[in-house]
């Protein structure tokens, strides 16, 4: 199937808005640690990828650790030990020194009784 070139643009241009969007409704509000500030965050990479500056967009994306961190305390709540590691290591790849991200690595650990 061909896509013609402005269906292209058009759906290269939605990726990183439809990310933003996902984000937010993935992390219920009362998980994230800094509401204000995450959702500054999402709409400068929102903009920044609606003027097709997608390189600029990803380098904030490179900043939520803070939302990776708290998705993995909320799946940690939940008893979801595979999902709450798997972003919490994220929020580490992004952020190595965040200390809530290894303390809540420990508690699954403990939870597990490794």
């Amino acid at each position: 199937m061909i896509q013609s070139p402005t269906l292209a643009t058009f759906s290269r241009k939605m990726i990183l808005p439809a990310l933003s969007l996902a984000l937010i409704l993935i992390a219920p509000n009362h998980s994230l640690a800094n509401k204000q500030e995450t959702a500054r965050l999402m709409f400068e990479a929102t903009k920044l990828s609606l003027k097709g500056e997608n390189e600029k967009a990803l380098r904030y994306f490179k900043t939520f650790h803070l939302v990776t961190a708290n998705l993995g305390d909320l799946y940690l709540r939940q008893k979801r030990y595979d999902e709450a590691m798997k972003f919490l290591k994220q929020s580490l790849v992004d952020m190595p020194t965040l200390a809530r991200s290894h303390k809540l690595i420990g508690q699954i650990h403990q939870a597990q009784g490794n």
